[in-house]
């Protein structure tokens, strides 16, 4: 029996060639078999973007307009952020593009920002850093499979999930109490 992804969608706006949805096609004596629809787990990337929303109106409201100048990564990093901005609006000729800087910033960058903030802005939402910080290491370790266009193992995407609610769940606590 041989099995294999058929890829049936290509995203440009993230990364040329990426698998966003696909087949999986069974071959056996002949016979295909056309399989469930494999995507990439859902949750890291729910994970991710609830974290960068969070920080976004956190440091918004503390630091104000421009608080990415303020957030704690090198003017490096932002520019860098702005050229992968750039890049996407070049390439999207229909639709829109995410106007927000943080969503161009690297799944490092984050915790750099959360670190540097932790006491003061983001403590009592998402509790103690060291527990956090490794919730976020294992979450980075889940994306890099993912990120090389690898499927995850059954206990992976599971632990993903785990992770993924627990952060957004906390960042929804700390909401509803505000």
């Amino acid at each position: 029996m041989q099995k294999q992804i058929v890829v049936l969608a290509n995203s440009v706006k993230h990364d040329p060639g990426r698998c966003i949805a696909g087949r999986e096609i069974t071959n056996e004596n002949d016979d295909l078999d056309i399989g469930p629809w494999v995507r990439p787990p859902r949750a890291l990337k729910d994970a991710e973007n609830a974290l960068r929303d969070f920080i976004a109106q956190t440091l918004e409201r503390a630091l104000g307009n421009g608080w990415e100048s303020n957030c704690g990564v090198t003017e490096g990093r932002l520019t860098k952020w702005r050229e992968r901005k750039q890049t996407e609006s070049s390439c999207q000729e229909t639709g829109t593009t995410e106007e927000r800087l943080l969503y161009y910033a690297d799944f490092y960058d984050l915790k750099t920002i959360l670190k540097k903030h932790w006491a003061q802005y983001f403590t009592q939402a998402l509790g103690d850093w060291k527990i956090m910080e490794v919730l976020l290491a294992e979450l980075e370790k889940l994306r890099d499979p993912d990120a090389h266009r690898r499927e995850l193992l059954p206990h992976q995407h599971h632990f993903a999930l785990g992770i993924s609610g627990e952060i957004r769940t906390r960042i929804s606590r700390y909401r509803s109490t505000q």
